[in-house]
Order: structure tokens, then C-alpha cells, then sequence
């Protein structure tokens, strides 16, 4: 959470835009992954097989780590470099 607006947007052109690696998918984990700062999951309740305690609002992403909103800054720069030009 400690980019600026236009450094979160460069980041996303640097990854996703046609100057930078041009990637065309990316993956939102649903839990932890390798790359976060500590573990978490949105269903700390044991044998919840059918997530009734499921954080459905995704808390995580979009209030402590900011995902929402890159994942949000990446489709804006992917739709703006990759649109087709009719």
C-alpha cells in the first residue's frame, strides 16, 4: 500500500502493457500464496466443507494488501494498450 497512484499505474504498464512484458492473464489467489508478506486464508473455520464462514467480501485483498485495487489498475491498463483499434 505504498505506491502512489502513478506508480501503481506504471507498475501495471511495466507488466501488463505493450512496452513493458505484455503478460495477458494474471492469478488472484484465494488464500496465501509464496509471494505474500505472511499466511492467511478466508476460512479459518476447521471442516467448513461447505464455507459457511467464507469471507465473501474478500477483506484481505481489498482492505489490508490493496489486490483489489491493483487487480483493478491492471485491467485498466490492459484494456487501454490492448484494445483492438477498429
Amino acid at each position: 500500500q505504498t505506491l502512489s497512484e502513478k506508480g501503481k499505474t506504471k507498475l501495471m504498464e511495466l507488466v501488463f502493457g505493450k512496452g513493458g512484458l505484455g503478460y495477458a492473464l494474471g492469478r488472484v489467489h484465494i488464500n496465501s500464496c509464496d509471494f505474500s508478506v505472511k499466511s492467511y486464508n478466508f476460512d479459518d473455520v476447521n471442516e467448513d466443507f461447505k464455507l459457511k464462514h467464507f469471507d465473501m467480501n474478500v477483506t484481505h485483498d481489498a482492505q489490508k494488501d490493496g489486490m483489489i485495487d491493483m487487480i483493478l489498475h491492471a485491467t485498466t491498463v490492459f484494456n487501454q494498450e490492448w484494445r483492438s483499434e477498429d
